[in-house]
């Protein structure tokens, strides 16, 4: 929120416990408590995903990794609805190619096009 506030004068929302709204500019919400607002199972009634974001910033983007995670499957449901995702990580992938999958299918990357064929060059 601070790197924010440094360079805009723009409303911060910061999400906390139930408490959900889209009246800033820019909307914080932790990867704790994301469920909050989105189940994968009633995504009629998701308040994220009627939310209508133009841009996504998933920080520590390592998390989102395992493909059958309820992290993952969050990330997954919220950036088809986006037209501009940024993924932010400053921790190196580990020596695992699969753990980088989710991330370049996250990018549309022609990479993770066909997860069988990514598996078989790269792991």
């Amino acid at each position: 929120m601070l790197e924010i506030e440094n360079y805009s004068d723009k409303p911060v929302y910061i999400a906390e416990g139930k408490n959900f709204s889209t009246d800033a500019d820019f909307v914080i919400i932790n990867y704790d408590i994301i469920k909050n607002f989105h189940d994968t199972k009633k995504k009629g009634e998701s308040q994220i995903l009627d939310a209508n974001f133009d841009l996504v910033v998933v920080d520590e983007a390592h998390y989102i990794k395992n493909a059958t995670a309820q992290r993952t499957k969050l990330i997954n449901d919220l950036v088809k609805k986006v037209d501009r995702l940024w993924l932010l990580t400053g921790t190196p992938i580990t020596n695992k190619p699969i753990d980088f999958y989710n991330l370049l299918y996250l990018c549309d990357s022609p990479v993770a096009a066909n997860w069988v064929g990514y598996v078989k060059r790269y792991c």
